[in-house]
């Protein structure tokens, strides 16, 4: 493949339950997982990138609620997707990592059955052996304490406790809306407040500070960040982006250290 090839995520469900994409993303998953375990504040693990969002136990490098939230998430998302990728070349190939995007979740689709079949299922098969799904739920292990206002029961690993079909259903409309918008701090506005209505659908630790530790937060932003995407390609107009927000800088991930402006 070419260094300047353009390879677009996918939608999750386009992926069979056998598929090779989904298997390289449970494995790579597993192996960025061995490397917490290994050093726990390794860079390269995922102890350490979920941690960024609720900043370690202290400030928050995470952005809601202001104009940093969609342009802050583009490269949290990415570093993310790097750092999976990289698993994968170690895990099959360097070939098999350039095909791979991390994949959306789009639940603002019509007729949503809930939560993926690949993130509830509670077991996957890798080769004759039989593993706990890696995407079900994942290790919480920083050394900040979980409270009940943090995160409801107190756990050390992510769980779910989602709501009605009704209720995920009708966000579809939230983000129609909030797409019709040509003014970003509009449209930002409104995709925010659709994304906070799944946070809070899927319970356990996704309403709170520590939502990235449940493996469902990658690709449900992966789906936020093809909302903010269809917005550049559709009404959105670019110059109502704040250049304070263009400006700001992304940190801590390498990729955004000097500001946003490349992810807008």
């Amino acid at each position: 493949m070419s260094a300047t090839a353009v390879v677009s995520r996918e939608n999750l469900e386009s992926w069979a339950p056998d598929s090779e994409k989904l298997y390289l993303f449970r494995r790579a998953m597993e192996e960025l997982q061995l490397l917490s375990d290994t050093a726990l504040m390794d860079e390269r693990g995922f102890q350490w990138i979920a941690g960024v969002h609720g900043g370690f136990g202290g400030q928050p490098y995470c952005h809601h609620g202001d104009l940093h939230f969609l342009t802050w998430h583009r490269p949290y998302v990415l570093d993310m997707e790097l750092k999976l990728r990289a698993r994968i070349a170690a895990i099959a190939d360097q070939a098999a990592a350039d095909e791979w995007r991390l994949p959306y979740w789009e639940w603002d689709a019509l007729g949503v059955q809930g939560l993926p079949d690949a993130f509830s299922a509670a077991t996957y098969q890798d080769g004759g052996t039989v593993k706990p799904n890696p995407l079900l739920s994942a290790p919480y292990q920083l050394p900040y304490p979980i409270t009940d206002i943090d995160a409801g029961d107190p756990t050390d690993h992510s769980w779910r406790a989602p709501g009605s079909l009704a209720e995920l259903r009708s966000y579809r409309a939230v983000v129609e809306n909030a797409l019709r918008e040509p003014n970003f701090i509009y449209f930002s506005n409104g995709i925010q407040q659709a994304h906070n209505s799944l946070h809070n659908w899927t319970g356990g630790f996704m309403p709170t500070l520590r939502s990235s530790f449940d493996p469902i937060f990658w690709v449900h932003h992966a789906n936020v960040d093809r909302q903010f995407w269809q917005w550049q390609q559709s009404i959105g107009q670019p110059e109502t982006i704040p250049q304070l927000v263009r400006d700001y800088p992304c940190q801590p991930f390498e990729i955004g250290r000097a500001s946003c402006r490349e992810r807008v």
